[in-house]
């Protein structure tokens, strides 16, 4: 599957690790992953990602959900979103596995994401904001979702846009963004979505690892290596409750510092 520092790493090396993370049948599961640091692919790329796509298969099981983002960015870009040819700007992994057969892929034409669930319908509502009620992550927040940082754990991390959207942060504001969509069945639409932008003349960067000691802290925040990158593990629900809890107190407190870089 993987070489790195002249040791392989098999497909049940990956597994074994995923489990003992708490990854487990019947989870809702979010993946960003980052797959140039784990190492040498072994063999074929593709089969390389049918690997790992099978390995989180395996673990979920029917009753489980695999959702992974393709964000195209394309109403940013005055792009038309092109639900089945806009390719993903964010991995191969997520790429690869949209066009998998039982794969759906949602209508945002920002931040679409790829899912494959026995019940797809609960998270292709057509929503008005990226990141609001109705959302993937609104679903995942109700489904007790995980999210897997998978590859880089420092890398991915979406999750807070939502949360600063539910929490109102006021160094965010709401941007329209309009444009044309050819939907998942091909039909070509006019859509407006909102997107909680970052104010640019303040400080409005979240420090990640702010983040991580915020988890950690909660005991939120399952972490292994493997080959050479990393992964994390973390409970959306847990997550979104003590961000909100943490930036109603003081919405500064996970900030970057003023000047320093982001």
């Amino acid at each position: 599957m993987i070489e790195f520092n002249d040791k392989t790493y098999t497909k049940e090396d990956l597994k074994n690790i995923l489990i003992n993370l708490g990854l487990k049948k019947g989870d809702k599961l979010v993946v960003s992953s980052e797959l140039f640091k784990l190492g040498k692919i072994i063999g074929d790329k593709n089969t390389f990602l049918d690997e790992i796509i099978s390995i989180f298969y395996e673990i979920l099981g029917s009753d489980g959900d695999l959702i992974m983002p393709t964000f195209t960015y394309s109403f940013c870009k005055n792009l038309v979103y092109d639900n089945l040819n806009s390719k993903s700007t964010v991995g191969a992994l997520g790429e690869y596995f949209r066009h998998k057969s039982g794969v759906i892929r949602t209508d945002d034409p920002i931040f679409s994401f790829a899912i494959r669930s026995k019940n797809p319908e609960i998270y292709l509502r057509d929503c008005d904001s990226c990141f609001g009620k109705g959302s993937v992550y609104d679903v995942l927040r109700e489904k007790d979702g995980k999210f897997l940082a998978f590859g880089d754990a420092s890398k991915g991390w979406t999750f807070y846009l939502y949360a600063e959207e539910m929490a109102g942060v006021s160094y965010r504001f709401f941007k329209d963004f309009s444009g044309k969509i050819i939907d998942r069945k091909g039909v070509e639409k006019e859509k407006t979505i909102k997107y909680y932008v970052r104010h640019l003349d303040r400080n409005s960067i979240l420090d990640k690892q702010k983040q991580i000691d915020m988890l950690k802290k909660n005991k939120n925040y399952n972490y292994a290596k493997f080959a050479g990158g990393d992964m994390a593990l973390i409970d959306l629900r847990q997550y979104f409750e003590i961000f909100v809890k943490t930036v109603k107190m003081d919405e500064n407190i996970l900030l970057k510092e003023a000047g320093e870089r982001i």
